[in-house]
């Protein structure tokens, strides 16, 4: 029994052992194991890489650390191809402490090499990174989701060995740093570049009746033009909600709106605002007003969407910024309902006539009997409030049959019209 506990007592202080030099969430050694491996390639080849790799910690912060470490264990997994396919032999691959979310890549570099290739390395690592996080949902809302930095370190007899390594991988985790505050200098400069130009494409959608394919009205979508930071939408206004643009940029993508609608008879436009953005004195001023006028529309033809860019902090202040628009003719629709901080308070506070159901909820809806029930469950309570639901996202036909089902009267999305620059889309052809 006693030979038992001891082995038991031995096998115990073993994993703590193990868990101080090997990550086993990603299968990694920890750096003092391929420090000690490097010694005797760093002394012969003079030179050595360092690659830095860090996960942000905001994904953690809004995500949760399972979706923090889903990522990580992802990207370690391709990252450790990666250095067996494309790097010199013997390059190792370490975590800097288990679960820290660090990670660093240690390349021996030969004296007769280029000094550059350490770049091409780097570069390697960054290109996939990119491509890879644009795959990601998280992408949109976290920037930069990882962060990079390398390091040539020239061996040095008078200096210990390790201490120049730590140092060597502290540089190469302040260049990561320089990099992200670069990056952020480069979006704030194309962010002002496109405000100051307005260099903004307004796309408008149908938003059809479900009954008959009749057009009901338009949502004005914003793209930028010759935008080389922001490769999409949604990582363009992300950006801006963190910044002090927020205003300026609504504000232009919402003139953009009233400017290029050419009014159909009985359609309304639909236009996007964020939480924020419903305290513009623009939008209570008469300039703005004589601006729908001249282009043949009233207040009354007009819907402010209220995305969920950002909460409503408070709801006191909000309710009375949403009665004064209301009291100017304006419309108000909550957009995304179901999904982010689309709540059920948001709607009773300020009980707009349109509600958007979220694109997410409404995929797949003809196989999934929880989004059903769910979508199902709203129509009373829509009905009861007298709103308008919108279903969003629309994109086959199946989708549409089971909306058309469930009762909703309005709806959104690729299947009857993707988004397009005017002259706009007048009917709806049989799907």
């Amino acid at each position: 029994m006693a030979k038992e506990d001891n082995i038991k007592k031995l096998k115990i202080e073993w994993l703590k052992y193990k868990n101080l030099f090997e990550d086993t969430l990603i299968q990694l050694p920890s750096l003092p194991v391929v420090v000690d491996k490097m010694r005797d390639l760093f002394t012969e080849n003079k030179r050595l890489g360092i690659i830095y790799i860090t996960i942000s910690e905001r994904i953690e912060a809004i995500y949760g650390w399972q979706v923090f470490e889903e990522i990580y264990i992802d990207i370690v997994d391709h990252l450790k191809n990666l250095v067996k396919t494309d790097f010199p032999e013997h390059s190792q691959i370490a975590t800097i402490a288990p679960k820290s979310g660090e990670i660093v890549i240690l390349i021996p570099i030969k004296e007769d090499k280029d000094s550059n290739i350490l770049e091409l390395y780097y570069s390697t690592i960054t290109d996939y990174l990119s491509n890879f996080l644009k795959n990601l949902e998280v992408f949109k809302a976290v920037q930069p989701v990882v962060r990079a930095g390398r390091h040539l370190l020239f061996y040095d007899p008078i200096a210990r060995y390790e201490r120049l390594i730590y140092q060597g991988l502290r540089t190469a985790a302040i260049d990561a740093w320089k990099r992200e505050e670069d990056i952020l200098g480069r979006r704030i400069q194309e962010l002002e570049w496109i405000i100051k130009n307005n260099m903004l494409i307004t796309m408008f959608q149908p938003i059809v009746k479900i009954d008959d394919f009749g057009i009901y009205g338009y949502e004005a979508l914003s793209r930028a033009r010759g935008a080389k930071e922001f490769f999409n939408t949604d990582i363009l206004f992300d950006f801006v909600v963190s910044t002090n643009y927020l205003l300026e940029m609504e504000r232009i993508c919402r003139q953009n709106a009233v400017t290029n609608f050419e009014k159909p008879n009985h359609s309304t436009l639909f236009i996007n605002i964020s939480a924020n953005a419903i305290y513009d004195p623009e939008l209570y001023e008469d300039n703005f007003t004589h601006l729908i006028e001249v282009r043949g529309l009233s207040p009354e033809d007009v819907v402010f969407e209220i995305t969920e860019r950002m909460a409503i902090v408070d709801f006191k202040t909000f309710k009375k910024a949403a009665e004064k628009l209301k009291e100017r003719g304006f419309q108000l629709a909550i957009d995304d309902v179901g999904a982010g901080y689309s709540s059920l308070h948001t709607i009773s506070e300020i009980m707009p006539k349109y509600l958007k159901y979220d694109i997410a909820l409404v995929k797949d809806i003809d196989k999934d009997l929880i989004k059903r029930s769910m979508l199902e469950t709203l129509i009373p309570f829509v009905d009861k409030i007298g709103a308008y639901l919108i279903a969003e996202g629309i994109e086959t036909k199946e989708e549409y049959e089971a909306i058309k089902e469930i009762g909703v009267p309005l709806g959104q999305g690729f299947l009857f019209a993707p988004p397009s620059e005017p002259p706009l889309i007048r009917k709806i052809e049989n799907i």
